[in-house]
């Protein structure tokens, strides 16, 4: 059983979902960005299903962005924008579902395909109980192969909407219990991407989150040494032409201590990717928000070293 909807005030702020988002080196007006792109959408539809409530666009000398509800009309318009936008920053394309109770917010599914300032953005949410997530993950990863991705995350975690983000501070809230949550979000993971993450000079990319399936680029990769995690029990890693993949265990799971759930394969994998994670400095100060006091350090701090010190 998932975590419930996160609160703030009495008001939802966090949803549970099965979650992945992947940035990469490439601007979405790319003629390879784009075509992935479209793939990735069309793959979301039919994941999404009856469930979709609203679309927008912004960006590309757009106006002012103003939902539209999802019909026929708003996915030929999506799929035209992405084929022919100029996708100049800031630019986004975003589907969300909806929720009315107990209080209004969109909600998975929803997927948000983005040009940053420095990076582009794909980010899916799909609700918890989305059948065959593994068969989902498989084909994002299939759909975006050959692209320079500089890091991505999959697995069940917490989606803040980014009309959500200032309370970004609540995060991380679940670690007690499921231990595997992903609770990263992109705007803060995208910091630790390009910026240094640890205190030093170097802009070198850092590791934000561990999740059940860790999309890894060469810069992030060159740091490390995977040739043990190789032999290792219930891990999988497999190269797709720009970045490997490396996944824990047969399916994703919310390492619920409840259930007993074992998260042995993940700290596995945590461990070996120790070298290239953000340090605790950036943790603390950057990766959650700030504000929070001692209370939000606790927490912080059991979600830092949840897979081991």
């Amino acid at each position: 059983m998932p975590p419930a909807p996160l609160q703030y005030n009495e008001t939802t702020f966090a949803l549970p979902a099965f979650r992945m988002m992947g940035f990469f080196d490439l601007p979405v007006a790319d003629p390879r960005m784009r075509a992935a792109a479209l793939r990735v959408l069309d793959l979301f539809l039919v994941a999404a299903g009856d469930r979709l409530a609203w679309f927008i666009k912004a960006g590309g000398g757009s106006r002012r962005p103003a939902p539209q509800p999802v019909d026929d009309r708003t996915i030929a318009q999506a799929r035209e924008w992405l084929a022919q936008a100029p996708f100049e920053w800031p630019s986004t394309l975003r589907f969300n579902g909806w929720l009315d109770a107990p209080d209004a917010i969109v909600a998975p599914p929803h997927l948000r395909i983005e040009q940053r300032a420095h990076l582009a953005l794909i980010q899916v949410e799909l609700p918890p109980d989305t059948p065959d997530p593994v068969g989902f993950a498989d084909a994002f990863c299939a759909a975006v192969a050959g692209l320079p991705l500089v890091w991505g995350v999959m697995g069940m975690g917490l989606y803040l909407p980014t009309a959500k983000d200032s309370l970004v501070w609540m995060l991380p809230r679940v670690t007690p219990r499921f231990r595997a949550a992903i609770e990263v979000q992109p705007d803060q993971a995208e910091r630790a991407l390009r910026r240094p993450a640890g205190g030093g000079e170097e802009d070198t990319p850092r590791i934000p989150d561990i999740g059940w399936r860790c999309l890894m680029g060469p810069d992030l990769g060159a740091a490390l040494d995977l040739s043990a995690l190789a032999g290792t029990a219930g891990v999988e890693i497999r190269d797709h032409g720009g970045f490997t993949a490396i996944t824990a265990g047969p399916a994703p799971i919310w390492g619920d201590v409840n259930r007993a759930e074992d998260i042995s394969v993940y700290r596995a994998v945590a461990q070996s990717l120790r070298p290239a994670r953000v340090e605790w400095n950036y943790v603390r100060n950057v990766l959650f928000g700030s504000g929070g006091g001692d209370e939000k350090i606790d927490r912080l701090e059991d979600w830092f070293t949840r897979y081991g010190a």
